[in-house]
């Protein structure tokens, strides 16, 4: 695939727009992954809202991180950095808005809803069957391969508090995120999840690790109850690094 005109040359500081959730940002990493092996000599700066960059902070590819703090002071962190060009991974008019208030003179992302005039290059959608994935959107808005899983450093504090956590739960470990977001409409059904979970216990001998954020606390709980013995609920007691 041919790089698009922001990425044109290796020297370049580029501005990638971070999706606002935490599966969204995972599944736009191998994007950034392969921008990264193919144009070694750029520097990427992500700009992500403050829950999400200590996940961006795991991964090597970003050189630096900005916080969305407030269109005006973004847009300011921004214009300090003098960007040439700017990847735009959500669809929504805002995440356009603020590379644009800022001059950044090549935009490049998905139509989205209502937002051509904001950007300088549409990027096409993969229509390959084999790249439905999204993780393929975020790597042609890129013009890159997505040929790579996402790779974390996970610091050495961070696994021993994990391990430490999980020390009295028998192995294999099957780990249960039942949670979402937006609610009941991205969401399977807690008994569901449950009564999976159960099954894999009952199949391995292995303990249920049931994890989500503070937010997820009602569905974890649903989940550890229906599963019963050898389950361990973590929703909202571990930091992003940790959960990693």
């Amino acid at each position: 695939m041919v790089a698009s005109s922001a990425s044109a040359s290796s020297d370049r500081r580029v501005l990638i727009v971070s999706p606002g959730w935490i599966g969204d940002a995972i599944m736009s990493m191998p994007a950034l992954q392969q921008f990264q092996a193919v144009y070694p000599a750029t520097v990427m700066t992500i700009l992500a809202k403050p829950h999400l960059l200590p996940l961006w902070g795991m991964l090597s590819a970003p050189h630096r991180q900005v916080a969305i703090t407030g269109n005006w002071r973004t847009t300011a962190a921004i214009l300090r950095s003098q960007f040439a060009g700017a990847y735009i991974f959500p669809n929504s008019i805002r995440s356009a808005l603020l590379p644009w208030l800022a001059a950044v003179p090549e935009r490049v992302g998905l139509s989205g809803h209502w937002r051509r005039w904001l950007l300088t290059k549409v990027a096409a959608a993969p229509t390959a069957a084999a790249r439905h994935h999204q993780a393929w959107e975020y790597a042609a808005i890129m013009g890159v391969e997505a040929r790579q899983q996402p790779q974390l450093e996970i610091s050495l504090a961070a696994r021993r508090q994990a391990e430490q956590c999980v020390a009295g739960l028998a192995r294999p470990l099957i780990g249960v995120l039942p949670g979402a977001a937006r609610g009941p409409a991205k969401r399977w059904p807690a008994e569901r999840f449950a009564a999976a979970a159960k099954s894999l216990h009952i199949q391995t001998g292995g303990g249920v690790l049931v994890m989500g954020g503070a937010d997820d606390t009602k569905s974890c709980a649903a989940v550890a109850n229906g599963v019963g013995n050898e389950v361990l609920n973590l929703a909202g007691s571990t930091s992003l690094t940790e959960w990693a």
